[in-house]
């Protein structure tokens, strides 16, 4: 909860819907009276995330995110310029302009169109700006943090009687920044006695995309859709990536009240190299996903699997190995009553971990990697509860178990850049190991449980609560990948209070507790993977092995004030870290100190 406001008792929803989208919704814009926009700074480095998602999936560091996302609603209005890399969503205006400026020299300015607005014809576009250019770390840590990121996008789409609906979107970013964090005391990164400045880096991003969608009131006799999309992420200094997708489904009636359908996905991927950087090999995927689906009223019921075929992803070591072949469930059960929603929901499936997804839960992660095999996870598996026993007040609850294999748990390269091939104090390795900071990308096997809860009230509308949390055991191999610091507890709370119409004041506790980071290292003693115990070769790898670090706790206290001082044109300012702390969010990788932001937002 911050500033904006926000629809707190979504859940409400749940007494005249299934069970299962209920418990996918998250924040949402409230649309009633004065739309306000939810602005995302992506190169802004705060401690923590605003609002803890529900979801025990990946919950990244609310430092960086440098994302394409090429996916606009077709025919919505404008598209939501918020982010690079956010969601886009639509707006009731013709067009929106927010900007804002703050401490550290942080801006941000998002500008968004609807150039053309017919009912059967739509054309959006936006622009997003942020950067940084002030800030230098506490402590011996050199290099002040400078980034800049610039992204545009356009969305089309056009509905052709009853042929169906064309939509087509495309977007670029480029971004600048420079790995920061350098010790200018460790041995071995000066230069003559004078420090190094740790290096630079650009990256372009494009992304396009162009689909079609059968009109159900077209008279074919399945309902279809087919979309083509490619995208190229690449590093100045580093490995270049290139995705090709190709997706589609086909769904028809079976039975009064059930539907029989199949998705399938093909993703393609190329590297190349830039100067002297390693890159990895292209692979591909293709996912086939038949299912059975009915629906009654409030109650839901989706029967099928995941099929996921992998060509030419698997390494040449047993620490690479990947499958060829991968199957998950994709069952889903909902019901909801006049104020109770249930679900249960057993997952699973491949996610393709890119270049491009990888930069996103950690910007300054290693450029130079050799692998980006998929991460497989057989079985994501979810209970949840939806509660509306009185007016204005919801809750939600999650239990969750998850396995997956796979999954890259080092890369600290700023980390690498001050130590080399030296443990870091406070990593437990051996002594005589050199940890495993990046260019590997040894993957390794999670699997754990973790619950969630989520509380609003929302009595009127003067005051607004709302509590998340999430526990989340991990220890090592055992837990669920939840962002680079796997926090075992995630917290955030907030009060919003509106005296008078136009005015409104919100304050917000985060906390991210009993964090572990996590990087690989070879055991060089370890013979239970050789063949008669015999002694392994030191050049390939028999056993990787998990080192950690335990990073201190961070908390984030921050307050807000909005002025909507039209219908349309909204004023605010904003407070982070008030408490001051002064934190790591990973190695080398301090927070901001107490930081102050103003701007408008003005629909047009």
């Amino acid at each position: 909860m911050n500033a904006y406001t926000y629809s707190l008792p979504l859940l409400l929803l749940s007494v005249i819907a299934p069970a299962g989208a209920s418990a996918q919704l998250h924040e949402s814009v409230s649309v009633d009276g004065t739309y306000l926009r939810d602005v995302l700074h992506p190169d802004r480095i705060n401690q923590l995330p605003h609002r803890s998602r529900l979801s025990l999936g990946e919950t990244p560091l609310d430092y960086a995110s440098a994302g394409v996302k090429a996916d606009f609603i077709p025919l919505s209005p404008v598209a939501d310029a918020t982010a690079f890399g956010a969601s886009l969503e639509g707006t009731p205006t013709l067009g929106y302009l927010d900007l804002e400026g703050g401490s550290y020299l942080n801006s941000s300015v998002s500008l968004g169109i609807g150039a053309i607005r017919r009912p059967e014809e739509r054309l959006d576009l936006r622009l997003q700006h942020n950067s940084t250019t002030f800030w230098r770390p506490f402590g011996d840590l050199a290099d002040a943090r400078v980034s800049y990121a610039e992204s545009l996008g356009v969305a089309y789409a056009r509905k052709f009687s009853d042929m169906g609906l064309f939509s087509a979107s495309a977007q670029y970013h480029v971004g600048y920044f420079n790995y920061y964090g350098l010790d200018p005391d460790i041995a071995g990164y000066t230069l003559d006695g004078t420090p190094m400045h740790l290096p630079t880096q650009t990256l372009n991003d494009a992304a396009l995309r162009l689909g079609w969608t059968s009109d159900p009131e077209g008279g074919w006799p399945v309902d279809w859709n087919a979309a083509l999309s490619a995208r190229y992420f690449g590093y100045r200094t580093a490995t270049r990536e290139t995705q090709l997708s190709l997706s589609g489904g086909a769904a028809m009636p079976f039975g009064q009240k059930g539907r029989l359908g199949i998705d399938a996905s093909l993703d393609m991927l190329f590297y190349s190299e830039a100067r002297d950087s390693r890159s990895p090999d292209a692979y591909s995927t293709l996912s086939l996903r038949p299912y059975y689906k009915w629906q009654k009223q409030n109650l839901s019921l989706r029967i099928g699997a995941d099929i996921d075929l992998a060509f030419n992803a698997d390494g040449n070591t047993p620490d690479t190995h990947y499958a060829a072949l991968h199957a998950s469930p994709d069952v889903r059960f909902d019901v909801a009553a006049r104020n109770v929603g249930f679900y249960v929901h057993l997952l699973g499936g491949t996610e393709l971990h890119t270049l491009a997804a990888m930069s996103q839960i950690d910007p300054c992660r290693n450029p130079h990697l050799e692998s980006t095999r998929p991460v497989h996870t057989p079985l994501d598996a979810n209970i949840g509860l939806n509660l509306t026993p009185f007016r204005g007040f919801t809750a939600e609850l999650n239990l969750q178990y998850k396995s997956s294999t796979g999954v890259p748990m080092e890369g600290w390269y700023m980390a690498w850049l001050n130590y080399g091939d030296a443990a870091m104090p406070g990593l437990t390795v051996p002594d005589g190991i050199a940890p495993e900071y990046g260019m590997a990308m040894q993957r390794y096997s999670l699997s754990g449980f973790g619950a969630s809860l989520r509380l609003a009230y929302r009595p009127s509308s003067v005051l607004a609560l709302e509590a998340k949390g999430s526990y989340t055991p991990q220890h090592d191999k055992t837990g669920i990948f939840n962002g680079l610091d796997r926090p075992r507890w995630i917290l955030d709370a907030g009060v919003e209070l509106s005296p008078v119409r136009q005015l409104t004041f919100g304050v917000n506790y985060s906390y991210r507790g009993v964090r572990r980071i996590f990087t690989g290292y070879t055991d060089p003693e370890a013979t239970d993977l050789v063949p008669g115990g015999a002694t392994p070769d030191p050049t390939v790898s028999s056993r990787q092995e998990l080192a950690s670090l335990r990073l201190p706790d961070i908390t984030n206290l921050s307050a807000s004030v909005r002025w909507d001082a039209t219908r349309n044109f909204s004023l605010r300012f904003e407070a982070s870290n008030l408490l001051g702390q002064r934190a790591l969010l990973l190695p080398m990788t301090p927070t901001e100190g107490i930081s102050f932001a103003g701007g408008f937002q003005w629909l047009f």
